[in-house]
């Protein structure tokens, strides 16, 4: 097995592995990987024929699920933002019993990034999701709909 040309074996938020048979293997490790990583994740995934979309939507809003295939496997995080920025305050570990996100991807096939801010200020903090999303082949589109866990 090799990785992925550029990446490190393991970064503090995500690793990548390429296997033999040209699959890549994507596992998040950390939560709230922030803007910058998930534009370098993107780049590495595309350049192993992986389609990828960030898509930042409006507060209380979510991508309609029925984008494809899912490989069944889903990474969601939150994280607090201090106010005024868009990059999270801090990107945690996450606790040694969560079982992580890992799934293996071939070319053709998609990951789906979304933002996901909540709309919500607590004590002038504002709450924020990423949530990933992989598909089998190439998914569709984002469609916003109304998200019913944060209307």
């Amino acid at each position: 097995m090799t990785l992925v040309p550029g990446s490190p074996a393991v970064s503090p938020a995500y690793s990548l592995e390429r296997h033999d048979d040209g699959s890549v293997t994507f596992s998040l490790h950390r939560v709230g990987i922030g803007p910058d990583a998930q534009k370098e994740l993107a780049a590495k995934l595309r350049a192993a024929g992986i389609h990828v979309t960030i898509d930042n939507l409006k507060p209380g809003y979510r991508c309609a699920p029925e984008r494809g295939e899912s490989l069944g496997v889903v990474g969601v995080s939150a994280v607090l933002d201090l106010p005024g920025t868009d990059a999270p305050k801090s990107a945690p570990s996450l606790p040694d019993d969560w079982p992580g996100m890992s799934v293996t991807m071939h070319r053709g096939d998609s990951l789906g990034i979304e933002n996901r801010p909540a709309g919500a200020k607590d004590d002038s903090r504002l709450v924020r999701s990423e949530a990933y999303f992989p598909f089998k082949g190439r998914m569709t589109p984002c469609e916003p709909e109304r998200d019913p866990l944060n209307s």
